[in-house]
């Protein structure tokens, strides 16, 4: 998933790359330490999610569920292609 819920703001994983998608290791770290004290929220079902940032070049940046649910929120944005997320980043950033 792209957003999720962090001291009741919504938050969008795209946030912790810049347009030329290098990561801004402050707010990666931030949102990290955030996902393993239970503070990042999915915003459809309340559970605990956490940012998936590794490699940049395979795979977009985005919030998991910690533990599998069957919240569709989560299972929807996973049916898109990696094509697809990173043509949604491409465009984040550029408006």
């Amino acid at each position: 998933m792209d957003i999720c819920i962090y001291k009741n703001n919504i938050i969008c994983a795209f946030d912790v790359t810049n347009i030329n998608e290098v990561l801004n290791y402050e707010i990666a770290a931030q949102w990290r330490e955030a996902g393993k004290n239970g503070l990042l929220r999915c915003p459809e079902c309340g559970n605990e999610v956490h940012l998936k940032a590794k490699d940049l070049k395979k795979k977009v940046p985005h919030f998991a569920h910690k533990i599998k649910c069957s919240c569709s929120f989560g299972e929807n944005t996973s049916r898109e292609s990696e094509e697809h997320k990173k043509g949604k980043l491409k465009l984040y950033h550029y408006y």
